[in-house]
């Protein structure tokens, strides 16, 4: 929604009211100009989540070997903590695949100094910084490692480490400020995407990173995931203590530990930043060191051991089934069609009726819905005002919605008093698999207008979305 404002000056101003950085918002802002279709709207962070596959396999190939590159490409294809956030249109794979660049051009530059090389990272580095703040958590593993590298080479070595470092932070300095000021605001719970941190924060962050779901398999596909994840686990601690003197695998785990730990650390100490979404950027390094521990599987056997290796591309593959089922088949994780119900509500919207969301997610898409069919008739054409929850919202969207629309939220507003003047009203129900229970919640709130002064009728159902109408009792 942010990237639908008018102007980029308007843009800005949208992501500094959102706790974001510029640099995706930008892009997908004239990526609009060109259309706005769901499917154009996706289509970015689809390009750039396919992209990430082949960039994880050049890497591994560089940092150890062809078959390490395959085997990382391979956990890239399937998990769906990459697949699900290529299909969401923020900017987290984006900073992921420029993570990966930065660590490929940081090791292009190391091994040969010349000036292009080093200009490359540190451009990448200035578009990751400029992608979201959690890139500055990837800097002290990437600059650590190649310090370390320059120092065994000798002292008279930094200067282009230091360079480069230097005017990729200068570079940073025209958003510093509000970085900063974005940061100052936020409240930990409060917030949409900032939880506070616990145990139970880094045990969700390693269950994501190998699987994101929230799905229920039953006891036989969950013991397959966790008995994988353990497993895979050891394999991974396996191959850093055969493989311990390998410097680029150092490289490689501390960019897919590091990060997470500073994370952690600066929530508790400083302000908190916290969210799992925010460190998919650490997914493509957990392929690189899983690709590396696959790929020198050893056993003391020989021949008996030669079929290790393909049993265990088997069982991670098995592994992705049920969380990739779940992402395209299930309708609870598919994207909602809330296009589909906007219409079906605007076919049959009459002056003075009140459409009505009780989740955020469905009226923000909502309100952009209203004003793209907003020529075919229906509406009013003076507009109504419309709940502006966000300062990123484009000012025409809360000023001139071309529909009377409303939202509630339940945790902090009474519904019945939200209803209470109207005559009729379209409730746009959302079942959001992040918020477990929300189905029963809204299911409750129908049945207790039912008892009230409403007739409830199930107008219409759609994947993920149901739309019923209330109409007052005479």
């Amino acid at each position: 929604m942010v990237a639908l404002n008018p102007t980029v000056g308007e843009v800005l101003r949208g992501v500094a009211s959102d706790y974001q950085s510029p640099l995706y918002f930008l892009l997908l802002h004239f990526w609009l100009k060109l259309g706005q279709s769901d499917l154009w709207l996706r289509l970015p962070t689809a390009l750039l989540g396919a992209a990430l596959v082949p960039l994880v396999y050049v890497t591994g190939r560089r940092f150890f070997s062809p078959a390490a590159g395959l085997w990382a490409a391979l956990f890239s294809a399937v998990t769906t903590y990459q697949v699900y956030f290529s299909r969401y249109p923020r900017s987290y794979i984006l900073l992921a695949l420029l993570a990966v660049l930065a660590a490929y051009t940081l090791h292009l530059a190391l091994q040969d100094a010349q000036r292009r090389r080093w200009a490359l990272h540190g451009l990448t580095v200035a578009l990751a910084l400029y992608t979201h703040p959690y890139a500055f958590f990837l800097l002290p593993p990437l600059w650590g490692y190649a310090a370390w590298r320059l120092y065994l080479r000798g002292r008279h070595q930094f200067a282009p480490l230091a360079v480069t470092g230097g005017l990729a932070l200068l570079s940073y300095l025209p958003w510093a400020g509000v970085a900063l000021a974005q940061w100052g605001q936020v409240q930990a719970g409060a917030d949409a995407w900032i939880e506070p941190v616990s145990r139970d924060s880094l045990k969700t962050l390693y269950d994501w990173l190998w699987f994101k779901t929230r799905a229920e398999y039953g006891p036989g596909p969950d013991l397959l995931l966790r008995g994988g994840r353990y497993l895979f686990t050891a394999l991974l601690l396996l191959a850093l203590w055969r493989s311990r003197r390998r410097e680029d695998l150092w490289l490689v785990v501390g960019l897919a530990v590091g990060p997470t730990a500073l994370a952690f650390l600066f929530s508790l100490l400083v302000i908190p930043l916290w969210d799992p979404r925010y460190l998919v950027v650490l997914s493509p390094f957990l392929a690189l060191w899983l690709g590396h521990a696959l790929a020198s599987l050893e056993t003391p056997w020989p021949r008996r051991g030669a079929a290790l290796k393909p049993l265990a591309g088997a069982l991670l593959v098995a592994m992705s089934l049920p969380p990739l089922a779940s992402l395209y088949l299930d309708p609870a994780f598919r994207a909602p069609e809330i296009r589909s119900a906007s219409h079906w509500t605007h076919t049959r919207y009459l002056e003075g009726d009140l459409i009505l969301h009780i989740n955020e997610q469905s009226y923000l898409p909502a309100l952009w819905y209203d004003h793209q069919e907003a020529g075919s008739g229906g509406g009013s054409e003076q507009g109504f005002p419309a709940p502006c929850l966000w300062q990123s919202l484009p000012d025409a969207w809360c000023d001139r919605s071309p529909y009377r629309v409303g939202y509630v939220n339940l945790e902090r507003q009474d519904f019945s008093q939200a209803v209470a003047s109207e005559s009729r009203v379209w409730l746009t129900v959302l079942y959001n698999h992040n918020w477990p229970g929300e189905a029963a919640k809204a299911q409750a709130l129908v049945e207790r207008l039912r008892g009230q002064s409403f007739r409830v009728g199930q107008a219409a159902r759609f994947i993920g979305v149901e739309v019923y109408e209330l109409v007052r009792a005479s």
